[in-house]
């Protein structure tokens, strides 16, 4: 079974190969080395004056008694202290083994009621993924950890994170460390609580390996991509972006790097060619919480099998910028707004700038019949022009001569409307070239 929480079995090897290097079993091993010297010495002396031809001096019978009760009295000193040193060394060894082994027992123990976890995240994900969690009854959540609260608005008033609301909500701890690595308070009562799992869901910060081993069984993360693909901070925008035909939720335990380590189960889901981000999320909401609590219970029966990532395979996307949900309706594609357009609905929006002001494009779709057919190029179409095709129809013309159909949009300072009525307040949007 190839667990990353093999910390047990590492200290017993580590034990053993500490006890032979030490400097107690060397004393021990020159010891022996010492008594098997003295053992052959009357023999070796034999051999050497018959090979040599030398004579020995005869020595006093009386003398040559002594002698010999003094080399059998240091052999038998010798052999004594070894023994006496080697029950010792052995009974020490047992007391040290079985103190070892009982702890390793103990963390392999099934707890009878439930697995005790640390929930860590942030936002809305965590949030809901954490409401899934609580209603499963083999979990118990002893904590939940998120980012700090912060300010928001004008007033700058301090709001709470929508996972510490939940978790007051069900009378749940919530703690909120500003830094997790050298809080000595926080990790020596993260330790108090004697955790199976610590559960990691869009937490935000890199969690530091004094806490990823603060669990008997580890630190378990949930990913939204087929690891290695995608790893960093979107790699559901990703996918939707590059138009992907697939994406996955992955189950891994964690390591200090971004999402690099063992990889315990991926369920893979359709990525429909109108589905947008919170579709995706939508998809994983109907499994990813019994996905994560099923996976637990495995790894603390030893049923799962973790497997190493090929990092030569990866790919990886970042945390989304200002550039990735900016468009250019006369130098992108078609696909390519579209694509963003599906990878950042919601939030933060694809947009563009009119007459030098933000306009956010909240509905589109692409126009997928002949162009050529319906309308002449006498129309002119010339990347990023507006025309208007009837009362209902807004069209943009992209780089690649295809058509947007504008639904929605929304110009920085103002409300949100549908595209006819957005036109008739700003009739110099027709026409308009961007």
């Amino acid at each position: 079974m190839k667990l990353k929480n093999k910390n047990m079995f590492k200290k017993i090897k580590t034990f053993f190969k500490k006890l032979y290097s030490n400097k107690i079993f060397l004393i021990f091993k020159l010891l022996l080395y010492i008594y098997a010297i003295i053992i052959i010495i009357p023999y070796l002396k034999y051999w050497v004056l018959k090979i040599s031809g030398i004579e020995f001096i005869e020595i006093d019978n009386k003398i040559l008694f002594y002698l010999w009760k003094l080399y059998f009295s240091i052999l038998y000193l010798v052999f004594l202290f070894i023994i006496a040193f080697y029950i010792f060394l052995l009974f020490w060894i047992i007391l040290r083994f079985i103190y070892l082994f009982k702890k390793l027992i103990k963390t392999f123990k099934i707890n009878n009621k439930n697995m005790k976890i640390a929930f860590f995240g942030t936002g809305e994900f965590s949030r809901n993924i954490l409401k899934w969690v609580l209603e499963d009854s083999r979990v118990e959540v002893k904590l939940v950890v998120s980012q700090p609260d912060k300010p928001v608005g004008r007033k700058k008033i301090l709001e709470k994170t929508p996972i510490k609301i939940l978790a007051e909500e069900n009378e749940i701890e919530v703690l909120q460390p500003e830094k997790l690595l050298k809080n000595s308070d926080f990790l020596d009562y993260l330790d108090s609580l004697e955790l199976d799992f610590i559960l990691v869901v869009a937490y935000g910060k890199i969690v530091p390996k004094r806490v990823l081993n603060s669990a008997k069984f580890g630190c378990i993360n949930l990913h939204w991509s087929k690891l290695p693909d995608y790893r960093g901070a979107s790699p559901i925008q990703e996918a939707v972006k590059n138009w992907d035909k697939s994406t996955a939720l992955t189950v891994m335990f964690m390591s200090k790097w971004m999402d690099e380590w063992d990889i315990l189960k991926i369920e893979e889901v359709d990525i429909d060619k109108d589905d947008k981000t919170q579709d995706i999320f939508d998809k994983f909401e109907s499994f990813w919480a019994k996905l994560a609590i099923d996976t637990l219970e495995e790894v603390i029966n030893w049923k799962i099998k973790a497997i190493p990532q090929d990092s030569e395979k990866a790919t990886y996307c970042s945390k989304i910028s200002k550039e990735d949900w900016e468009i250019d309706f006369a130098k992108n594609t078609s696909e390519e707004i579209y694509n963003k357009y599906r990878a950042y609905h919601n939030w933060p929006w694809i947009y563009t700038e009119f007459k030098n002001i933000k306009l956010n494009v909240e509905e589109c779709e692409i126009f997928e019949e002949d162009v050529e057919r319906l309308v002449s190029f006498e129309t002119g179409l010339s990347e990023g022009k507006v025309i208007k095709i009837n009362k209902k129809t807004i069209w943009i013309v992209c780089f690649d001569k295809k058509i947007l159909i504008l639904r929605q949009v929304k110009l920085a300072g103002k409300k949100s409307m549908d595209i006819i009525s957005f036109v008739n307040g700003n009739k110099d949007f027709l026409d308009y070239n961007f």
